[in-house]
């Protein structure tokens, strides 16, 4: 309410008073600190600075590559990254990184319309700004999610080069307080391939600090289109590949030995066993050239078909372990898929203060990382008998159950089973073992596997997450579990930060009404006047049919001595003392 008060007040010409620019300023700086960015500021239609929470710079204009012009002559959110030089910087005297001076910055903005509740028109923008470099809390929360390997972001510079903004290294610790700062990546054409790949992601492998990573890399593109950094994540194959070399050593070693005792026997034994060794040669060099199918003929049970057989078993070995590699790799190219796309959804959440939206938001998210055909939110009523569905992502073909409200009582060990923030969850309704009532309520919306996450919000559980499989039973990945537990823990702050904002809404509007009804007392000195005119904006601030004074008098009785009403009823009666 005082960020639209004062936008208003600014874009009618009124100068702001110094207590509500003050109260402006803090709100400002408070949201800074809970999000953890660097700029917050509020910008006239003018695209001049009306208040800002770092240094004043009130008057001057501030319009980051044209994206607070384009958010008041086109209203919508803008969400943008984009390269600000030092001399920026220097001037806004925003709090910095550790470490971080005399460079350009990345920073991710997100500008936001302000407008007049009363007639909808534009009176200003509000801006926030992440700066990226050296905040290590970017590349965290991707780690976390996968446990180990490398995340990075790399800045574009003005000659076209891309120089690192923020980075950390795992390997293969399971520690995050073991991953180091600052690691480049050993192949920097990556990063150009990126640049020149259209926004499509590029899959390599590369040496990162000595190691084997498989990389995933893609560009961040600021508002124009144009690539201003790359976002990196790798992960390690050293462990997979160590034991593949060891396995291929030492049956390799046994091959060899095995060759070399047939070889001196053949010059005793003569031509007899010559060809069945050539032949066992010729299969190991098809095998040698990627033939993975070719296998040796075991024509009997002497030292050559002892032979054949352990080359056929170290021939299966190789294929089992390039197969396991493959389909490593592919689960690495789905789990970095998923994690930007729950850092996508996570920031999106973050940067709304609107309950309905961040569920929206959140559903759909959801819904798009686990490729399932349902995602819905239960609200609980207070006494956890029934709920209503207040939010839903559901794809084409499957029943809509948006708005339904659905009696289940839920146990009590039930209910501190989800308080403590358990997940539950279903692979094949046909097996499990619930409730005739829960597996009704499941079937009617086609249910046939589920995940189903409590949703807390300031220790309170408010409702459950839950995910749908319809088209047939599931099994859940842990790694899937893992990323609806971190997705539920960043509704429930979004959430929290909704319901702080809204009660300070609601606390600043109730001091607004009740300045104006004292000013409106202080306008009469006739003690009559001022009492109808009390009960008058009382009753308009409250919304109520009838607002009155009572007036007690030594006897214990008492009298109205002003009352009004919509009906405005003339009558007055007495009230004896109780």
């Amino acid at each position: 309410a005082t960020v639209i008060q004062a936008a208003r007040e600014y874009s009618a010409g009124r100068p702001l008073a110094p207590e509500t620019r003050a109260r402006l300023r803090e709100i400002l700086a408070n949201e800074m600190s809970v999000r953890n960015i660097e700029y917050a500021t509020l910008v006239g239609t003018d695209l001049k600075i009306i208040v800002n929470a770092n240094k004043d710079r009130t008057g001057s204009k501030f319009d980051p590559e044209g994206l607070v012009g384009n958010v008041i002559a086109n209203p919508r959110q803008i969400t943008s990254n984009e390269i600000v030089n030092w001399e920026e910087l220097q001037t806004e005297s925003p709090p910095l990184p550790t470490g971080f001076t005399n460079k350009d910055a990345l920073i991710r903005y997100v500008v936001t319309p302000v407008k007049d509740p009363a007639t909808g028109t534009v009176v200003g923008a509000l801006v926030s700004g992440d700066i990226v470099n050296n905040k290590l809390s970017i590349v965290e929360g991707t780690l976390q999610a996968f446990g180990n390997g490398y995340s990075a972001i790399y800045q574009r510079d003005a000659n076209g080069q891309f120089q690192q903004a923020t980075a950390l290294n795992l390997g293969d610790s399971k520690d995050l307080k073991q991953a180091k700062t600052g690691v480049d990546l050993s192949s920097p054409e990556l990063l150009q391939e990126v640049e020149t790949a259209g926004g499509k992601t590029i899959t390599r492998r590369v040496d990162i600090a000595g190691q084997t990573y498989t990389v995933a890399a893609k560009t961040l593109n600021n508002f124009k289109g144009q690539p201003v950094a790359v976002l990196v994540r790798g992960t390690s194959e050293a462990a997979l590949n160590q034991q593949l070399q060891q396995g291929l050593l030492l049956q390799l070693l046994i091959a060899l030995i095995a060759i070399t005792a047939d070889v001196a026997l053949a010059v005793v034994l003569g031509r007899s066993i010559v060809n069945p060794i050539e032949g066992l040669s010729r299969t190991i060099k098809k095998f040698s050239q990627g033939d993975r199918q070719v296998r040796a003929a075991v024509f009997a049970n002497d030292e050559i078909g002892a032979m054949a057989r352990a080359f056929n078993d170290l021939a299966d070995d190789v294929a089992t372990s390039e197969a396991v590699l493959r389909d490593q790799n592919r689960r690495q190219e789905v789990f970095t898929q998923r994690a930007q796309l729950l850092t996508e959804v996570t920031l999106r959440i973050r940067q709304s203060y609107n309950t309905e939206e961040i569920l929206n938001i959140s559903v759909e998210g959801v819904r798009s990382l686990l490729k399932a055909d349902r995602v819905l939110m239960y609200k609980f009523e207070p006494d956890f008998k029934s709920g209503r569905i207040t939010a839903e992502s559901v794809g084409e073909g499957w029943i809509k159950a948006f708005g339904q409200r659905i009696h289940d009582p839920l146990m009590s060990g039930s209910i501190e089973r989800f308080k403590s923030g358990k997940i539950s969850s279903i692979e094949n309704l046909a097996e499990a073992k619930l409730s005739r009532c829960h597996c009704e309520i499941l079937e009617q919306l086609e249910v046939q596997a589920n995940v189903v996450v409590p949703l807390i919000v300031s220790d309170s559980l408010i409702g459950l997450l839950c995910v749908h499989q319809c088209s047939g039973p599931r099994v859940w990945e842990p790694e899937e579990i893992d990323m609806l537990q971190q997705l539920s823990t960043q509704i429930g702050y979004a959430l929290t930060q909704s319901i702080l904002l809204q009660q300070q809404q609601s606390t600043a509007l109730q001091e607004q009404k009740t300045n104006y009804i004292v000013s409106r007392m202080r306008q009469f000195l006739n003690r009559q006047q001022i009492f109808d005119s009390v009960v008058q904006d009382m009753r308009e601030s409250l919304a109520v049919d009838r607002a009155a004074i009572l007036f007690i008098r030594l006897a214990m009785a008492g009298h109205i001595c002003s009352r009004i009403s919509r009906s405005q009823l003339s009558s007055r009666f007495r009230c004896d003392h109780c």
